[in-house]
């Protein structure tokens, strides 16, 4: 479900349905850009409402819950845009960030990496079941790939942009060779799952 509570939480302004009928289908990210609300996240539902602008409109995950990556906008309450973006295997969307000029640049987790079109890689080490954390930077239509950066194994990663237009990645790992710069405040793998 989607919905917009006025600032008091005291009145609905809108709610609706969202989603496929064969599930589930989860939100990891709401953003709000200007007059658009973006959603991000992870489903299972091979029957989501694509639309004619979307970058694939093909499910591409295996058969089972959590399978495949979406981004969907919605303009004045209306679906303006839903694409997949995932691979054969486990990929979730964990976060969207909007240039000003409309460009949508997503971050998210991707099993079967080598079957998207990374422009750059900073490690292509590959751990069991876990996937990759990759930057893809969409046009303002969202019909294609400009960049897609891969940068290591992890499950879970957070990101923020400054007014530069610098991307800030924060998550977990458990990558003894993750791609660490030598400025790092820390270049060691210290065990456990942090990044």
């Amino acid at each position: 479900a989607i919905v917009e509570f006025n600032t008091r939480q005291n009145a609905l302004k809108y709610a609706s349905y969202f989603g496929g009928k064969t599930g589930p289908d989860f939100v990891a990210q709401v953003l709000r850009h200007k007059n658009s609300v973006y959603l991000v996240g992870n489903t299972g539902s091979s029957d989501l409402p694509v639309t004619s602008n979307a970058y694939d409109k093909t499910f591409r995950g295996p058969d089972f819950r959590h399978a495949d990556g979406f981004i969907a906008r919605f303009d004045d309450n209306r679906l303006a845009y839903l694409t997949y973006l995932g691979t054969s295997g486990t990929d979730w969307i964990q976060n969207i960030l909007v240039n000003d000029n409309g460009e949508m640049i997503v971050v998210g987790v991707f099993q079967e990496w080598s079957e998207l079109p990374f422009t750059h890689k900073f490690s292509d080490e590959k751990q069991g079941n876990r996937g990759n954390v990759g930057v893809i930077r969409f046009n303002v239509k969202g019909d294609a790939i400009l960049s897609a950066t891969l940068l290591g194994p992890s499950w879970y990663v957070d990101a923020v942009r400054d007014r530069e237009g610098n991307i800030y990645l924060a998550g977990t790992t458990s990558s003894k060779s993750f791609p660490v710069s030598a400025q790092a405040f820390d270049t060691s793998y210290g065990g456990g799952d942090g990044l």
